[in-house]
């Protein structure tokens, strides 16, 4: 196997550059954005048991997404391209510890132009270095990875201007936990679908 040169890395870096400077009065826009939406649904990984005898659940759907990437178009184009990195958490916090479930959503979506105001699309998602975590009273008691499966994104977006737009999605995603236990190797299993609803604005 021939080993990888470090000109491969800087013809990728120097095409992503290019890329990202095709200018906004050209023949195509590439415009960077914000992303932000409220997510829920999933498979309820734990759940917090609070002293007034309420709970919350972490749910592997939950519950904040932020992020933000390139959108790419063509001039008069019916269509546009959009990649994104992104943070996304659902997390409970108390008086003596706290359950976190975080992973960085790794998005790349197709959408086709029913309007000037409306775009309709779907893409893939790929959630790294998921994980799950909780503490009590500062000391961190329990972590562990989780792999996240390749996912599949749906979304409807109302764009009011040329900068901001507010979209509705579903996502459907799964998590594997791998974990040694007595006997022999085994696997948690958790549904990540959900709905999410959010706001985008471009630059």
């Amino acid at each position: 196997m021939r080993p990888f040169r470090s000109t491969h890395l800087l013809r990728a870096a120097l095409a992503g550059l290019a890329l990202a400077a095709v200018s906004l009065s050209g023949q195509a826009q590439t415009r960077p954005f914000i992303t932000g939406m409220i997510t829920a649904g999933g498979d309820t990984m734990s759940t917090a048991e609070f002293t007034d005898g309420t709970s919350r659940a972490i749910k592997a759907g939950g519950l904040f997404q932020f992020g933000g990437g390139l959108e790419y178009r063509p001039e008069a184009a019916g269509y546009s391209l959009q990649a994104s990195l992104g943070y996304h958490v659902d997390t409970v916090v108390a008086r003596n510890g706290d359950m976190t479930f975080s992973r960085l959503p790794l998005e790349l979506l197709a959408f086709a132009h029913g309007s000037e105001q409306w775009r309709f699309g779907a893409g893939l998602r790929k959630a790294l270095r998921a994980k799950y975590s909780e503490s009590v009273d500062g000391t961190p008691d329990y972590s562990t990875r989780m792999t996240a499966k390749p996912g599949f994104i749906v979304q409807a977006e109302y764009l009011w201007d040329e900068r901001g737009s507010v979209f509705v999605r579903y996502v459907a995603e799964k998590y594997e936990h791998h974990y040694a236990g007595w006997g022999g190797e085994y696997t948690d299993t958790y549904k990540g679908d959900h709905v999410g609803v959010g706001l985008s604005f471009r630059f």
